[in-house]
């Protein structure tokens, strides 16, 4: 048996806080590909839905090109309209990237 510890409810709350910050944050260096950026973003989504505070999964793909480099802006739009629905899902970026 594996026990770990997480510390106080303080202790966590600045853990969900900091995660949250790299999501709100999250930007794509210009020398990634889009699966490095999607990787980063399921990191990120998964260590905070570990921890009891989940993203609201229709975001996801929108996320995403939200933090493509301006150099992007017309892979974001050309992406955008392919998905097109009131959401841009995130499995839709590994196909049409």
């Amino acid at each position: 048996m594996v026990v770990t510890h997480e510390g106080t409810s303080q202790v966590k709350r600045v853990k969900i806080d900091l995660l949250h910050f790299q999501y709100e944050n999250l930007s794509m260096n210009k020398k990634k590909t889009i699966d490095d950026m999607i990787t980063k973003f399921t990191k990120l989504t998964n260590d905070l839905a570990s921890r009891g505070d989940e993203i609201d999964n229709d975001l996801n793909g929108e996320e995403v090109i939200r933090a493509f480099p301006p150099s992007w802006n017309f892979k974001s739009t050309t992406l955008k309209e392919l998905n097109y629905k009131e959401e841009v899902e995130l499995n839709g970026l590994y196909w049409e990237s």
